[in-house]
């Protein structure tokens, strides 16, 4: 898990098909109630009203799916050293003040981060508006990352 900032938090893991997923944890800010919204590669599938709550269920609903889920969400997963791709490492420069990594799990950390908090990391909204529609400057769902 690694921290949205005041938005909640995110987890990346790959599944049984090679594809990158990601479990976000958002909060609603609502003051009653529901407050955390569970999505899973954007899908909302649950809602707590604690954060712990609903940390527990991504973490058992991923144990639940399969070995290749369980072992690709550990922090200390294999792939999550990896290099990072020269077109997210380009996506990091864009971001005010420009951004770097040297492993993948922190670039797509950086760049969850970013689709949460864009003027954070000085990204206009016109242009997160265009990213949203057009899928351009987010991977989605990073396919090609290894």
């Amino acid at each position: 898990w690694f921290s949205l900032g005041q938005k909640g938090l995110g987890l990346h893991y790959w599944d049984h098909r090679d594809n990158l997923c990601t479990a976000t944890i958002v909060n609603l800010h609502r003051n009653r109630g529901t407050r955390y919204s569970v999505c899973i590669n954007e899908t909302e599938v649950a809602t707590f009203s604690k954060i712990i709550d609903a940390v527990e269920a991504v973490d058992y609903e991923i144990n639940q799916m399969g070995q290749i889920q369980r072992s690709t969400a550990r922090e200390d997963a294999d792939w999550r050293l990896s290099d990072v791709p020269e077109n997210i490492q380009a996506q990091l420069l864009r971001f005010n003040p420009p951004r770097t990594a040297e492993i993948l799990s922190d670039a797509l950390g950086y760049l969850l981060y970013a689709k949460h908090n864009p003027t954070v990391m000085g990204i206009q909204e016109s242009e997160t508006k265009e990213r949203h529609t057009t899928g351009k400057g987010w991977p989605s769902p990073w396919k090609g990352i290894s």
